[in-house]
């Protein structure tokens, strides 16, 4: 009896050695994917070559950094939660734990309105970008940005310069500190921006503005 019972344990030991492992080889294996081999870049649904870039304002913007966690949705780190993700009410998605994530109030209108300001929207995170984009998909929000830049790690502003040098290239026009409106819950990549790209215009989620309505307002006092 005793001989069976060893037998199960060590069956039930294995298996899970080997789940855990596979898991961490999935996670590792995606993430290499979308860095090295996507090369930064994921596209959303709406391409470039349809935006018009404007002239607009003192400052001239032209691309809207936008955060992710904190900003976008409530959830502060969905990196740690379970895909698959799934939409369970007309704001809110869950992964497979039936954690929730809920859209911030009015951020679909905001990003629209922005993008019709002749604006490129750009998602900027420090996220997995695997998970992130599953999130995003399942909101059904894709199509409102032009691009997005999710990478594992904090160097916002490093990302920032690579994104700015892309664009430049891909739009055929020379973008900078000044044609940057930046949005973050958080002002800790801050500094390193400013340090890499100049001085944008920031807007810290939830300080600067109480919802998206007010904040489409502070950037369209820039467009007239």
């Amino acid at each position: 009896m005793n001989d069976i019972k060893t037998g199960v344990l060590y069956v039930y030991s294995f298996s899970l050695f080997l789940i855990t492992g596979y898991l961490v080889v999935y996670e590792v294996a995606l993430i290499i994917y979308y860095v090295y081999f996507k090369v930064r870049l994921n596209y959303g649904e709406s391409p470039l070559s349809n935006v018009q870039v404007g002239v607009l304002g003192r400052r001239s913007l032209r691309v809207l950094f936008i955060d992710l966690d904190g900003t976008v949705w409530n959830h502060l780190d969905v990196s740690a939660l379970t895909p698959p993700f799934r939409r369970v009410g007309s704001e809110v998605v869950e992964d497979s734990a039936g954690i929730k994530v809920r859209l911030s109030r009015g951020v679909r209108k905001f990003l629209a309105g922005v993008r019709g300001l002749g604006i490129v929207i750009a998602s900027l995170s420090w996220n997995n970008p695997v998970k992130a984009l599953e999130v995003i998909r399942a909101f059904g929000i894709n199509h409102l940005f032009d691009v997005h830049y999710i990478e594992p790690h904090p160097r916002k502003g490093e990302v920032m310069a690579y994104a700015l040098m892309d664009l430049s290239e891909k739009l055929n026009v020379r973008l900078g500190a000044e044609n940057v409106v930046y949005i973050d819950d958080r002002d800790i990549h801050l500094s390193e921006v400013r340090e890499k790209v100049g001085d944008v215009l920031f807007l810290r989620a939830w300080r600067d503005f109480k919802d998206f309505e007010e904040a489409y307002e502070i950037i369209r006092k820039y467009v007239e």
